[in-house]
């Protein structure tokens, strides 16, 4: 039974309990006439009230026209809740071994999961004199230099893109120089413009780098304790920025955990499900200003869908040091160094997933999966071929495939009324 006929037959029933209690002289009050004339208006209001109810409903009850099914489904937000639900302090392997759990089901394979924070993971009494002695002052690296405070990353931009930064040959010595701001007093000239911002992401040639083989010293007096399978390493990074300095917005395809070393940093992330609304090239999202309000009328109208729907599902984190954040592959994370002080952190990759799932060239952790790769190849190839086709047989067919594909891999399309 429809909803506004509920209501009348509550409404009808509630007015005949009425009239036969009055009949039955159960209701034994005396009636002046005025009273008489109060209760038939009554009877009269309530009667309009549901032939009002009536109309309204069936107003709105929907047309019998087709539904539109959009080929990019509505996605309900998820439960991200508040960051600091999030946040665990330390304790050793138990943190570890409840992070790998939710992170495989009965299977072996990796589940969704959420970012986590733990405190204490590491000292936090680490000094920028405490890392300049245990790495390699002479040790050369190639060195992000960006006259703006936003660095866009070379490994996660669109094909053709142009970089706003230039890279660097530089010792390690120098960069920690630059970065802390000791750049005049040590003889170093700008060499874009003065003001200009550093970042590296350290880097093993053509191979996944390893902390414990780039800076051995470092890496044995840090003493991370492994919150991933040791089988299952990709590659540790140390990661050093000027203060103020925010990297572009992107997503990893491994999961990994950030140890925040000294200073600060300020993260922001967005789950898996929001991707349609990233304006992503590549594994980097384009939107810059995530405030909210943006910044210009200019940057909502590049990015409406990121501002109207992905910046509700948004988890922020402020990490001191020796705190560390978790960080599931697939969100997209958008990381600001405080003015403060430099910034030193290290990064420690780890793949969920069998090895054979991964592309083996992939030594930053950002490469799509094969089966993914293929998956969107395929879509691409099966656009191109109904591109030609008109409306409707194009948009007919577009559904049927989007169909089969979710069929197939248990997903549910929703349909926009």
């Amino acid at each position: 039974m429809s909803t506004h006929a509920r209501a009348r037959e509550r409404l009808d029933v509630a007015c005949f309990r009425f009239i036969r209690a009055f009949a039955r002289r159960r209701i034994r009050l005396r009636f002046r006439a005025i009273d008489l004339i109060l209760i038939l208006i009554l009877i009269l209001i309530l009667i309009l009230i549901s032939i009002s109810i009536s109309i309204s409903i069936s107003i709105s009850i929907p047309s019998h026209h087709p539904r539109v099914y959009r080929m990019n489904p509505k996605v309900e937000r998820p439960n991200t809740s508040d960051a600091k639900a999030l946040w665990r302090t330390h304790r050793g392997r138990d943190d570890a071994d409840a992070l790998l759990a939710r992170r495989a089901d009965d299977d072996g394979r990796a589940t969704d999961s959420r970012p986590r924070a733990y405190r204490g993971y590491a000292s936090s009494a680490w000094t920028l004199e405490d890392v300049r002695a245990r790495v390699d002052l002479t040790r050369v690296a190639d060195a992000h230099v960006c006259a703006r405070d936003v660095v866009d990353l070379a490994g996660h931009r669109a094909a053709n893109t142009k970089r706003n930064f230039e890279f660097r040959a530089m010792t390690m010595g120098e960069l920690l120089a630059r970065a802390n701001g000791e750049g005049d007093e040590r003889g170093f000239a700008p060499i874009i413009a003065r003001g200009e911002r550093y970042y590296l992401r350290s880097v093993n040639g053509k191979v996944a780098t390893d902390l414990r083989k780039t800076h051995p010293a470092l890496a044995e007096a840090l003493d991370l304790r492994e919150m991933w399978p040791a089988e299952r390493f990709h590659s540790s990074v140390l990661r050093v920025s000027s203060p103020a300095t925010t990297l572009w917005m992107h997503y990893d395809t491994h999961d990994n955990l950030l140890v925040q070393i000294v200073g600060r940093k300020r993260v922001a992330l967005f789950p898996p499900e929001m991707d349609p609304y990233m304006y992503a090239q590549g594994s980097s999202s384009r939107v810059e200003d995530i405030s909210y309000p943006p910044r210009s009328p200019e940057e909502y109208a590049k990015f409406p869908l990121f501002y109207d729907i992905a910046r509700a599902s948004r988890v922020d984190f402020v990490l001191e040091p020796g705190d560390a954040l978790f960080i599931p592959a697939f969100w997209y994370h958008h990381v600001y160094a405080e003015a403060d002080s430099p910034s030193v952190a290290v990064n420690v990759f780890w793949r969920s997933l069998e090895d054979n799932e991964y592309d083996a060239k992939d030594i930053y952790g950002n490469k799509d999966l094969r089966a993914g790769k293929d998956a969107v190849d395929a879509a691409r190839r099966a656009g191109e071929g109904l591109r030609h086709l008109p409306e409707p047989y194009k948009s007919f067919y577009a559904r049927r495939a989007t169909q089969a594909l979710a069929e197939q891999c248990g997903l549910k399309i929703v349909a926009e009324t």
